[in-house]
Formats: C-alpha cells, sequence, structure tokens
C-alpha cells in the first residue's frame, strides 16, 4: 500500500515561510493481510 500527503515543512531559520513539499509513504504488509487504513503523524521534527 501506499499513501500520499501534501505537507508544508518549517525550517528553524524562517518559520514564517513554510516550504510546500509532496511525502510518500510505502509500507509493505504480508500478502492477503494489507490493511484497508494506516495511520501517519502529522507532524515530525527532522534535523538535518
Amino acid at each position: 500500500r501506499y499513501a500520499e500527503r501534501n505537507v508544508l515543512l518549517k525550517g528553524g531559520s524562517d518559520p514564517d515561510r513554510p516550504m510546500p513539499a509532496n511525502v510518500l509513504y510505502v509500507i509493505g504488509f504480508p500478502l492477503g493481510r494489507e490493511p484497508k487504513l494506516f495511520a501517519t503523524p502529522t507532524s515530525v521534527d527532522i534535523r538535518l
């Protein structure tokens, strides 16, 4: 299964100007046991 989400990334240096991005989630499950829905977090802390 996969899912896509359009997000706005806020950087530490300029949080007032978020950068648009598209996130792709790819998740593997045993054949025939895939869920109909899955949840993803709406907020994460990414450090480069």
